[in-house]
């Protein structure tokens, strides 16, 4: 188990795969259902950081286009595929990728922020994945969701790898801390998630609970 985390940290994935698995990682958590467990934000801001640095030798204006395209190329995979699945996401099995409760959040999400989602969700983990894939199950116009889709995308790769880049290379001993700066990431951008899983949990007990009472009323 530890070994298969230790392959999903940023830096491993950068130092070892380089480019290519830089780019493939961006394209699965935004383009399949089993990406979400993937390290998104961080792994976006790491390479800014090696970038920075000069540990990863690749131009920011290669960087930023490149991963741009591979995170709204995703994006748009997972959309058809919504469109292409359509209800039936609804009475899929459980799995250890999929989750019933991932779509109910995400769901949440659209109903508030509406299409905003889309661009809200890029800095989100889980409705970073599954955004795209309701977009599609509700038929949104491909029109509309591109918009969004390009709006996000290119807000959320132009904001985390810059922001690396920029403390990499105005302040190089911030890799010392790549560790710590990593997990405060993580606890950010997951905290919105957790809290909205405990928030529709306890709504779901609620009505459970008073589904519960109505029955015994009408018992009695």
């Amino acid at each position: 188990m530890e070994d298969i985390f230790y392959w999903l940290q940023p830096r491993f994935i950068i130092e070892v795969g380089g480019l290519l698995l830089l780019l493939t990682v961006v394209f699965a958590e935004t383009g399949l259902l089993i990406g979400f467990f993937l390290p998104g934000d961080s792994l976006l801001f790491t390479a800014g950081l090696l970038a920075g640095t000069g540990q990863f030798s690749i131009a920011l204006y290669y960087l930023l286009p490149l991963t741009t395209a591979a995170a709204i190329l995703g994006d748009n995979l997972n959309y058809w595929i919504g469109r292409r699945i359509g209800k039936a996401l609804y009475n899929k099995k459980e799995t250890w990728y999929f989750k019933r409760e991932y779509i109910v959040v995400t769901r949440a999400y659209f109903q508030r922020y509406g299409a905003i989602t889309l661009i809200i969700g890029r800095f989100l983990p889980i409705v970073r994945t599954f955004a795209p894939l309701l977009a599609g199950v509700s038929m949104l116009s491909y029109r509309r969701y591109l918009m969004y889709s390009l709006i996000g995308g290119i807000l959320w790769v132009n904001t985390l790898i810059p922001i690396g880049y920029f403390l990499g290379s105005l302040l190089p001993e911030t890799e010392d801390y790549l560790g710590y700066i990593v997990l405060v990431l993580v606890v950010i951008t997951t905290f919105p998630i957790l809290r909205r899983l405990w928030m529709e949990r306890r709504r779901a007990k609620e009505r459970l609970k008073k589904k519960r009472s109505l029955s015994l009323e009408k018992i009695s």
